[in-house]
């Protein structure tokens, strides 16, 4: 499990994850493709609070407790394998930036009916030049 914006100050936190987990595709394909190995991999992404805190009297953990981790697990492990299967709360703060397609409504355990995106890769990045005006490049 990965979590960013802990500190609640993190703007971008969702795109920080989504980047994070397009790198971990493309790394486990290389290490299958250079391994010759049929390995499949798959990511879910979910965002919103969390509750956290220090667990144990002689043994200190920190563990993330919360809907939001169970959600986040259900969005892995209903996903298709060798995709990145995220939720609409994801999908609202990513939408412009990343390239997406709509999964439709999944039923996950536990929870309502659920809508989820897969994600693609990142979309085009405005980019400013000397002459001050704008460009759009794909990253």
């Amino acid at each position: 499990m990965v979590a960013t914006g802990l500190k609640g100050s993190v703007s971008d936190h969702a795109e920080k994850i989504a980047d994070l987990a397009l790198g971990m595709q493309r790394a486990f394909g290389e290490f299958r493709r250079d391994n010759n190995v049929d390995l499949k991999l798959r990511i879910g992404v979910h965002s919103g609070t969390v509750i956290t805190g220090i667990i144990g009297k002689h043994k200190f953990s920190y563990d993330l407790l919360g809907n939001t981790v169970n959600v986040a697990s259900r969005m892995e492990s209903e996903d298709i394998p060798d995709q990145i299967q995220i939720s609409a709360e994801t999908w609202e703060m990513l939408s412009i930036r990343c390239k997406t397609s709509s999964r439709g409504e999944i039923e996950i355990k536990g929870h309502r009916l659920r809508e989820t995106y897969m994600l693609e890769g990142h979309a085009y990045k405005l980019i400013s030049i000397s002459s001050g005006i704008g460009t759009l490049r794909h990253r």
